[in-house]
């Protein structure tokens, strides 16, 4: 054999070889390291609820609404037995308004009831979960669907496809695996939320910079549009905070409200018309925003309540 075909040959072998070995640390990483988007994104591409109603939201919600505690809902053609929270770390407008046409509306029968859930940053500058922050859970098919779309930044989709340049620990995380996480998981994970670990001491005080953001309001007005086009009815939903906990600075409860007034939709908001003793109640907090295990089984219930008044009068 000519010496450069040789040479092609061997390049070739290990690059195959190469691209082996990342792919099975890259496996190794997400059976020892388990996250929320590995199990949202299994339901999302290989469904196993088929869901009628959909959650939305942040880390807010992922800790905030459980969905097995909203299953006795009674609504007309909606099964609430047929739920998942498919809420993620940082998701807010901005970011699910490339989601929902790129990867969920191809992949997901179409549910019947959006819960959408704002926490107090969603139409603020705060920085949130980015559109390519996903593409290691994206099959190859809709990760290139990503990167035909405009505003998609191809760097931030390639460094994001593996985690082993994510981890911080590297080898370690391929090598050892975490139990606890593992355990967390097997024992809590109901249909995509989870419950906050428990702190020991009282929530920090904050200082809340929420200032306005236009495009995250432009994103939350597509959003909407979206699913008003798919005939998917939308519920929002903005999760109680702790007061007592964070000094506010700039608030989009008015931009919200007109909003929901704008698409026509019913909005739950526990900080302004729906505020209650449950945000002053330091037991139902981790911290100004997020909920203990009880707060968040609380929220829910109060919720569920919330939910049934607005499907029966509709």
């Amino acid at each position: 054999m000519r010496p450069h075909l040789l040479f092609i040959g061997r390049a070739l072998l290990f690059m195959v070889g190469f691209v082996a070995i990342l792919l099975v640390m890259e496996w190794r990483i997400d059976v020892n390291h388990p996250m929320n988007e590995t199990f949202h994104y299994h339901e999302v591409f290989h469904p196993t609820q088929s869901a009628d109603v959909a959650i939305l939201g942040s880390s807010v919600v992922i800790y905030g609404i459980k969905p097995s505690l909203l299953t006795d809902i009674q609504a007309d053609a909606i099964d609430f037995h047929r739920i998942f929270n498919f809420a993620l770390l940082g998701g807010r407008p901005i970011f699910y308004s490339y989601w929902y046409p790129l990867v969920f509306r191809p992949a997901y029968p179409k549910p019947k009831l959006v819960i959408l859930g704002l926490d107090w940053l969603s139409l603020s500058k705060q920085t949130g979960r980015t559109p390519e922050a996903d593409s290691h859970f994206l099959p190859l098919n809709v990760f290139a669907r990503y990167l035909t779309t405009p505003g998609i930044s191809l760097p931030a989709m390639v460094s994001n496809r593996f985690r082993l340049l994510q981890s911080g620990n590297g080898i370690r995380d391929v090598l050892i695996p975490r139990r606890d996480q593992q355990e967390n998981f097997a024992r809590d994970f109901d249909r995509g939320y989870l419950p906050m670990p428990p702190r020991d001491r009282p929530a920090p005080h904050e200082t809340v910079v929420s200032e306005r953001s236009p495009e995250a309001i432009a994103a939350l007005n597509h959003l909407l549009d979206e699913l008003a086009a798919d005939h998917t009815r939308v519920i929002l939903v903005r999760p109680p905070v702790y007061f007592a906990a964070m000094d506010q600075q700039g608030d989009q409860s008015a931009d919200l409200a007109q909003i929901a007034k704008q698409h026509q939709l019913p909005l739950l908001d526990y900080n302004t018309d729906l505020v209650s003793d449950f945000n002053a109640h330091a037991a139902n907090f981790v911290d100004w925003q997020h909920y203990s295990a009880s707060g968040s089984v609380m929220f829910t219930k109060k919720l569920r309540a919330d939910l049934q008044k607005i499907l029966k009068q509709n």
